[in-house]
């Protein structure tokens, strides 16, 4: 009889602890599990947000080549605007070379 007690008192005993050894891994593969996931969310989150700086950079550097563009394009109109300015006053004096040579 005392066998048999101490066979259901171990047992009451073990399964307990078993079960709850059991759940404990249990907890620990899942913090692993989840610990994992937020380094790669961690991960992503990182990489998002160097992709976005670079994104902005670039924006940056397309705004300012526009810019300069639009500085190169108006330059480029007055220097047209002078030599035919500068053209004008050529023929001018051309003309007046050769009316002179003709008077």
């Amino acid at each position: 009889m005392k066998k048999i007690f101490l066979f259901l008192m171990m047992t009451l005993l073990v399964v307990p602890l078993f079960a709850q050894t059991t759940e404990m891994l249990s907890k620990k593969e899942f913090q692993d599990e989840k610990r994992k996931l937020n380094d790669n969310i961690e991960s992503a989150k990182r990489a998002a947000a160097e992709a976005k700086k670079l994104i902005q950079k670039q924006e940056l550097v397309n705004d300012t080549l526009k810019t300069l563009l639009r500085v190169e394009q108006s330059l480029a109109r007055e220097n047209a605007d002078s030599l035919e300015a500068a053209n004008v006053k050529i023929r001018d004096l051309q003309d007046r070379i050769d009316q002179t040579k003709v008077n």
